[in-house]
């Protein structure tokens, strides 16, 4: 963060070296090895990055005037690698750019590109339109999917994961403390550890194999448990959990399918993954009153589960309905517990 103040100290003092000396772009329409698609040093850290396709113009300031390249060639690819630094970096078009080493503090994918971080260290990677950002390894502060970005994570430490618009995330492994879903977005978290889980908006979210500390439903998300681990939950608002499985207990006592009456308790059983279920809920209203949320079970389905994909949580969002009713009033977004940060650039 100090190196972040400095280079927003030169740009106070220096306004016209911010705006148009400080930028590198590479547009070649090669790949790495190349020399000139390898950020190895930190000589121009503070210089704002472009990675765009061959024949592309320099960036600034197309990228925020949201103007396309006109004639866009073949896709460049750049390597942030062991000992490179870079401030700001836009990838652009159908280009991309790969962290496997050094220090970045912004990573921006833009249009239909692709960001891939393998090491290093990161602040904020963002998948904006209907470009891709993964996580495979490394230390990063915030992974933001906006618009229709595809965000996902295989590996690494993540601080907060943030899906908004229409964006989509999905989780094999790794370790993220918080996980925010809301607006229109959804996720899938297959596996790997979060600490906290909140949904909210219109957001859908399945759990199929995650170890997760906390999940907090709100607004009018919709959540299926279909395995894992949930130490405790909270339904809110008009906000949905299902729970897929058989052999329901609360507190020691069978319930059978449908919307659970009690307010709070330890439910147990078998989900749908074959896991045993020891999990502490709570659902129901707020302090005034006027909030209802819902934890509700289902049965498993007879044949495995397939390969969870937006289309497939379409239609578990039809058989939540069909458990739960529609929502009767669609909350506007207020994550009361693990909050999300802006978008570093304001979008």
């Amino acid at each position: 963060m100090r190196n972040l103040f400095a280079a927003f100290g030169v740009a106070l003092l220096f306004p016209g070296l911010a705006s148009a000396q400080f930028e590198v772009v590479i547009n070649n329409g090669l790949a790495p090895p190349t020399p000139a698609n390898v950020i190895d040093s930190w000589s121009d850290w503070f210089d704002t990055h472009f990675v765009r396709n061959q024949n592309c113009p320099p960036g600034w300031p197309a990228v925020y005037a949201g103007n396309p390249c006109p004639a866009p060639g073949g896709p460049t690819a750049a390597a942030i690698v062991t000992g490179g630094r870079v401030m700001t970096l836009y990838v652009t078009e159908t280009s991309s750019a790969t962290l496997d080493g050094g220090w970045v503090d912004q990573l921006y994918a833009e249009d239909a590109a692709s960001a891939v971080m393998d090491a290093g260290t990161l602040e904020y990677l963002v998948a904006r339109n209907t470009a891709t950002a993964g996580v495979n390894g490394g230390d990063l502060e915030y992974l933001w999917g906006r618009n229709d970005g595809m965000i996902s994570m295989t590996g690494g430490e993540v601080y907060m994961v943030n899906a908004f618009d229409a964006s989509h995330f999905t989780m094999t492994g790794g370790h993220a403390e918080y996980v925010v879903v809301a607006d229109d977005a959804t996720a899938t978290l297959s596996d790997g550890e979060v600490d906290y889980v909140n949904t909210d908006g219109n957001a859908v979210v399945m759990l199929t194999d995650v170890t997760a500390g906390y999940l907090i439903a709100r607004g009018s998300s919709q959540v299926t448990v279909m395995g894992g681990e949930i130490g405790y939950s909270e339904a809110l608002d008009d906000a949905a959990i299902v729970v897929v499985g058989a052999g329901f207990r609360v507190d020691g006592v069978p319930v059978g399918y449908g919307a659970l009456t009690a307010e709070t308790g330890i439910l147990t059983g078998r989900l749908a993954s074959g896991e045993d279920l020891v999990h502490e809920f709570h659902q129901g209203e707020d302090p005034g009153g006027e909030f209802t949320g819902t934890l509700s079970l289902a049965g498993a389905p007879a044949a495995p589960v397939p390969a969870v994909t937006t289309t497939g949580l379409a239609m578990v969002v039809a058989g939540i309905i069909a458990v739960v009713g529609l929502p009767r009033v669609r909350r506007s977004l207020a994550l009361r517990r693990g909050s999300a940060v802006r978008d570093p650039s304001g979008r």
